[in-house]
């Protein structure tokens, strides 16, 4: 069963997370009258944030991913390798 699975948990935890962050970059992008230096803006915002939590997963530092953090992942870094990587 997945919710007696630690290593499922943490990995909802740090979907629930995430999607969050997602969710508020959306919300940003969207809306009339929008510049595209501001939207531009945004999303390179984003781009850094992703590279810092990066970091910081790597440490084992999940500080912004406070859902995650409530099930005490015995390991964080598999989160900064596979999240992170962009697609090609």
């Amino acid at each position: 069963m997945e919710l007696s699975d630690s290593k499922w948990l943490c990995d909802l935890g740090f979907m629930v997370d995430i999607t969050k962050y997602l969710t508020e970059l959306n919300v940003k992008l969207q809306g009339p009258n929008q510049l595209f230096s501001s939207l531009l803006s945004n999303v390179k915002s984003f781009e850094a944030k992703l590279k810092l939590w990066q970091l910081q997963l790597e440490k084992g530092n999940t500080v912004h991913f406070p859902t995650l953090q409530e099930q005490k992942p015995a390991v964080t870094s598999e989160y900064a390798e596979k999240q992170f990587q962009p697609s090609h």
